[in-house]
């Protein structure tokens, strides 16, 4: 009788862990379509993909997106006219759950970028403002304050890199002479 027991126990925890494993990567699925988000929002005439069908853009109030469907992956630029945050999703087109995510301000990666296995759950995450003394904020607050120029703003016509130099990090500002 112990082992019968022991058997459909162990037989329970197996269906359930199961059951968990389908509904997150369910779940992670119908959160991360990358198809339905971006379904009543508008093709933006002022770019086209010349050489195949392979890239989509579409906008949205001051929002606009670029997709570019391949065989294997596919990845999903969302941004802005207005301020230069952006963020890259990348996802696997037949199964059409999340791979990746990153956000970006001025095309450098900031915050966490994020990696997750076949089923959705999250298997690596990467710092990439870690080691710099300030953040992305203070940057901002810094420029602003120092030089009556809004990095949030792209019309500024500014532009931010980071990089290292003798193993000291930094962020390089490049602005527009007024």
């Amino acid at each position: 009788m112990g082992k019968t027991t022991i058997l459909i126990l162990l037989f329970l925890i197996i269906a359930c862990k199961a059951q968990n494993s389908d509904n997150l990567l369910k779940n992670k699925q119908m959160e991360y379509s990358f198809l339905n988000k971006y379904k009543d929002w508008e093709i933006d005439d002022n770019y086209f993909s010349s050489i195949d069908n392979t890239h989509k853009f579409y906008k949205k109030e001051d929002k606009r997106v670029k997709i570019t469907l391949l065989e294997t992956y596919s990845f999903i630029k969302e941004s802005s006219v207005i301020n230069p945050y952006s963020c890259i999703f990348v996802y696997d087109t037949k199964k059409e759950f999340l791979i990746a995510s990153a956000k970006f301000f001025y095309n450098v990666e900031i915050g966490v970028g994020k990696q997750y296995d076949n089923i959705g759950k999250l298997i690596k995450e990467e710092d990439y403002d870690k080691g710099y003394s300030f953040s992305i904020e203070n940057l901002v607050q810094k420029i602003s304050n120092e030089y009556h120029i809004n990095l949030e703003d792209i019309r500024e016509e500014a532009f931010v890199k980071r990089r290292k130099e003798k193993d000291e990090l930094y962020y390089e500002v490049h602005i527009k002479d007024k």
